[in-house]
């Protein structure tokens, strides 16, 4: 489990999901909760959150230099 009570291995499946969805156009990132729902059977507050801890992480990899 994560600090938020999410399983890692759950939460590193969504973050490559988020970032091949990213990559791949089909919508911006405020309406990947609705994808992650559907794709991983979890709630909307789960969801959120998954997507929230996502954005986090996505901005200090891209404040290291890492993605763009």
């Amino acid at each position: 489990m994560t600090e938020d009570g999410i399983c890692s291995e759950l939460k590193s499946q969504v973050f490559t999901y988020l970032d091949e969805l990213r990559e791949s156009g089909v919508t911006n990132m405020y309406g990947a909760p609705s994808y992650v729902r559907e794709e991983f059977g979890v709630g909307k507050r789960e969801a959120m959150s998954l997507v929230s801890s996502w954005m986090r992480d996505f901005e200090a990899r891209v404040s290291a230099g890492e993605v763009s």
